[in-house]
Formats: C-alpha cells, structure tokens, sequence
C-alpha cells in the first residue's frame, strides 16, 4: 500500500498577514468532513470572481467554548495538520483568529466590519446555517447577509448535510474514534484519521526484548481513538517513506522517565512556552495556558535501528483493526 506523508501545503495566518482580497469560508471545520468541505468548495468558487479573491478558510483558536465556557475541547485536526487537508481542497490560507473576551465581546456589527471588512477585506462569505457570531451568540446568518450586503460582501448560507438522517458532524467522528471504529472515522473524515509526536525516552523494556519501540508525545489538545493496539503506518521526521507499524496506544507508565514538560499557550496564534512564562502573554489569564498539554504512548518500531531521537513521527491510522 503507497500512502504519501501529509504535507502542509497552505499558510498559517494571522488576520494581519492574510493576503487580501479575501473569500472565506468561515467556521471551526473541525476534521474537514464532507459537510465541511461542502462550504469550502463554495468559498473556492466565488474566489474565481469577478473580482479574483483569496480563497480563505477563517477559524478561531481556540475554540470559543474553551475561553467562555472552560470546556476541554480536543481536536481532530489541530491547526498545523488542518493545512494539508485544505491545500487539496483548492484553498490558499487558513487565517486564525486568535479568540479571546474582547473577540468575544464584539457585536455582530463590530466583527463584520473590524474583522471580516477591515482585516480581511471579504469580497465572498460563505458559512454553514447553524453559523453564530457576536456577543452571546446574537448573530444569525439572516443577520451576516444583512451586515455584508451593506459591505459589499456576498454572503452565502449553505445547508447542512446529512446522510440518511444523520448529520455530517465533527461529534460523530468523535464517537467512532472513541468506539475504535476506525471504518467509521475514515468514511466521515474520507482519509485515515492521523496524529504526530515528539519521541522522548522511555524505560527501554522493548529494546531488551529485542523490539525497541518510539515512545510519541502527543499534543494535549488531540482527540485519541481509544486505547488498544492498533495497525498504523508511520512517517519518521521529514521522510517520504511509510512505515507499517504496530502503535500501543495508551498512557504511560509513572515511572517512565519523562523530558521536561512544555505548556501550549492558547491565547494567541499557537505556540510553545514554558512553564514559567505560561501566563505571560498579554491576552494569556491563566486559563487553557496554565496547564501541560502532552500525552503519550508505545509504537512499537519495525526496525531495531530506529534510534530514540528527538524528532516528530507521523502515524497514520489504517483499517486493519484494533486488538484490546
């Protein structure tokens, strides 16, 4: 089986270094299921023009429910992996809005004109009908073709999709990942559910089987299928060259020796800080950001000589099945 490594194809951006004119597809587009793409392949239409636009996917991060609800909200895609998933998909930059109480206070007025007018200067918009915005949610999409009309905006509301009665939603690939249900992900997300780590060292018990094992720290915030032993293949640093490998997907052991933690701000663009400056940023107020985001877990290595370094791996999840 031939299966190329995820590459990021599209920029990660701010609203200040969007290019610009802009045509958006706005929401969270977690996972990028077929209802997802369904508003990202409008978007990418109306950016043909006339006039020629950008054609852009707008999100939040993070997610809003986490600043005014505190609710944990893990991701199937998180903002570096999302990009090779749009590049495809026709789209030219994901522009993150970094989402904080004054983004949340904004009135749907306030976010037309300061974020979608003056930051990104949307000629096109197009969003799914359950799309909200403004303080307290006050914003409907009636409301967004109101306010981008008097901008000079084209706003297009799409319904939502469903299969059968179901809708497309990023919950249901959720709940197949928590179900081991890898068949089920896959048909949803229509690509193998995926996830990267950073190899850190372990107790070395596979090595003195003679089956040394890449223990992978994964980002906190990556929603997990759930624990069992898996078939996967796996990409090691910025090789081409997939690796089948059997993953051992569960918590570590207390005792395994563990590199010092680093703590993901989430109050701005994503990045690493310490724990010592874990509340240092401006916007930061001690909230997702005081707090380590990492877990890990056992993938077992087909060679011996795969050497425990400190590089990312890439591993993909196939079809083949789930034991334990």
């Amino acid at each position: 089986m031939a299966l190329a490594r995820p590459w990021a194809l599209i920029a990660l951006l701010s609203p200040e270094q969007a290019c610009r004119p802009t045509a958006l597809a706005l929401g969270s587009f977690d996972g990028v299921h077929a209802g997802h793409r369904h508003v990202i392949a409008r978007a990418v239409a109306m950016a043909a023009g006339p006039p020629a636009l950008v054609p852009t996917v707008l999100s939040f991060w993070p997610h809003p429910r986490e600043v005014l609800a505190g609710e944990p909200r893990l991701r199937l895609d998180l903002p570096g992996e999302k990009l090779s998933v749009l590049g495809p998909l026709g789209i030219e930059q994901l522009v993150l809005v970094p989402f904080d109480l004054q983004l949340a206070a904004l009135s749907p007025e306030q976010f037309v004109q300061q974020v979608l007018r003056d930051q990104l200067q949307a000629g096109a918009v197009v969003i799914g009908e359950n799309f909200r915005f403004g303080n307290r949610r006050s914003g409907g999409p009636e409301d967004l073709q109101r306010l981008g009309a008097a901008c000079g905006m084209a706003v297009e509301v799409l319904p939502l999709l469903d299969e059968g009665g179901s809708r497309y939603s990023s919950s249901r690939i959720r709940q197949a990942l928590a179900e081991a249900d890898l068949l089920e992900a896959e048909r949803l997300l229509q690509r193998p559910y995926r996830f990267s780590g950073q190899v850190v060292r372990g107790r070395g018990l596979g090595r003195g089987l003679g089956w040394p094992t890449a223990n992978l720290q994964v980002d906190g915030r990556k929603c997990l299928p759930k624990e069992g032993v898996y078939a996967a293949w796996a990409w090691r640093g910025e090789s081409q060259h997939a690796m089948p490998a059997v993953m051992n997907l569960a918590a570590s052991p207390p005792s395994i020796q563990r590199p010092p933690q680093r703590w993901r701000c989430t109050c701005s663009m994503p990045r690493w800080i310490s724990p010592a400056t874990a509340c240092g940023c401006s916007r930061c107020s001690g909230c997702a950001a005081s707090r380590p985001l990492a877990r890990s877990m056992n993938s077992p290595a087909r060679s011996a000589a795969m050497p425990i370094k400190p590089e990312p791996y890439w591993l993909l999840l196939s079809c083949l099945g789930r034991r334990g």
